[in-house]
């Protein structure tokens, strides 16, 4: 656990970076992209790829030789473009900017010469990894806005994932799909339809004690940011200083009326929102679509997630009234942290209620194997593994576990 060496960025990093021939790759907010030594953590080269970046948590990914990024700025403060650029020197070799943004950008490699994305809006595209040609793409209508992502699977088959209305409509009763479409020539295979928001991704992985092949999708809605970032978009009119104060004194009132705050925010600000926020975890035959068997979460009755109102005080007096801490005073992350699947079938997902779940199938159904809870809820880049080695991250704590054979 000890520091081996630190690097000062020059802005604000929101994407997660990747590691690459021993190299991670990283960009910050105004759109410089770095390779860093891992070893030393010096500086193999920098190149500004852009002006400014997306300040969602996209995915900085080095792939044979190229590193992909999201660049530019869209509506609600995503990325409107994806850049390909060698991974040796950062020289770019093209862009591709979709019909609408990028949000959690992450793209996806069926080893075919192309690379698998979707838009905030749930739109797949496949562009040619040689050339930037977009080989095709799919519109979704009516449009709409989500945090989640697009998986593929080695069944030439990727899982993408769209919710109906924008960011400002987002709430426990917003419907959404997964839908899969074939990666040879983007035909939609099936679809699945849910009344909760998809804020998440599919994993596609042998589970349970059949290790037979399986989607799993984590579904539902997070607390908070339903509530006072949506009512701060009613209020965008105003000045800055005059929104800085109707924030702060939002975060106040809506985390004091606890379980009222909806009815405030609901008639005062025009917002549907609702309790509790349900969540759950669905499983898929890959090729059909057919439910195998479904996992219900505890239902979270707060108005924020897990750990965002510890500590709020200081947070917001140190972010706000002294400017020292650069960032925001509250984590707002997804309800659920991506889902990762070990070699043995056991699936692991962090929630919005701060506990780490394993879930296993057992009999055809997805019971809890074991859990860990923990002080704040999960971002979304899930569970990183290692021989004998899990690690995880929730919004304030990186936790570590081993496992020793007896």
């Amino acid at each position: 656990g000890n520091t081996r060496w630190k690097y000062p960025a020059e802005a604000r990093l929101s994407d997660n970076p990747s590691l690459w021939n021993g190299a991670l790759y990283a960009i910050t907010q105004n759109g410089v992209m770095v390779s860093l030594d891992m070893e030393s953590g010096m500086p193999r080269w920098k190149a500004r790829v852009a002006p400014a970046v997306g300040g969602d948590i996209a995915s900085v990914t080095a792939h044979e030789g190229r590193v992909y990024a999201t660049a530019g700025k869209s509506q609600w403060d995503g990325s409107e473009r994806v850049v390909c650029v060698n991974a040796t020197d950062g020289e770019k070799f093209w862009e591709v900017k979709p019909d609408t943004g990028l949000w959690n950008f992450i793209p996806m490699f069926p080893g075919d010469g192309s690379v698998i994305f979707q838009t905030q809006n749930g739109d797949p595209y496949a562009v040619r990894i040689s050339d930037g040609q977009v080989l095709w793409s799919h519109h979704r209508e009516p449009s709409g806005w989500t945090d989640g992502g697009t998986t593929i699977g080695p069944n030439g088959i990727a899982y993408v994932t769209h919710a109906d209305g924008h960011i400002d409509k987002l709430s426990p009763s917003q419907t959404s799909d997964l839908t899969a479409h074939r990666i040879s020539d983007g035909e939609m295979l099936w679809r699945h339809e849910y009344p909760t928001p998809p804020n998440s991704w599919p994993v596609v992985a042998q589970v349970g004690e059949s290790k037979r092949w399986t989607v799993l999708f984590p579904y539902g809605g997070q607390s908070y940011q339903s509530s006072v970032m949506f009512a701060m978009m009613r209020l965008s009119f105003l000045p800055d200083f005059a929104q800085k104060s109707a924030f702060l004194s939002l975060n106040w009132l809506y985390l004091a009326l606890g379980r009222w705050g909806k009815y405030l925010f609901k008639y005062l600000f025009w917002l549907n929102l609702d309790f509790p926020w349900p969540g759950g975890v669905t499983a898929f035959e890959p090729e059909t679509g057919k439910v195998l068997w479904e996992w219900h979460a505890p239902d979270w009755w707060m108005p924020e997630v897990k750990g965002d109102d510890t500590g709020l005080a200081t947070r917001t007096y140190f972010v706000y009234e002294q400017g020292k801490i650069h960032g925001q005073n509250m984590c707002i992350p997804n309800p659920w942290a991506s889902p990762t699947v070990d070699v043995d079938g056991t699936a692991y997902l962090g929630f919005q209620d701060g506990v780490l779940y394993a879930l296993r199938e057992r009999g055809g159904k997805g019971e809890v194997a074991d859990s860990f809870a923990t002080s704040a809820a999960f971002s979304h880049p899930g569970i990183a593994m290692a021989p004998g080695m899990l690690a995880v991250a929730n919004c304030d704590t990186l936790y570590v576990f081993k496992y020793e054979e007896s």
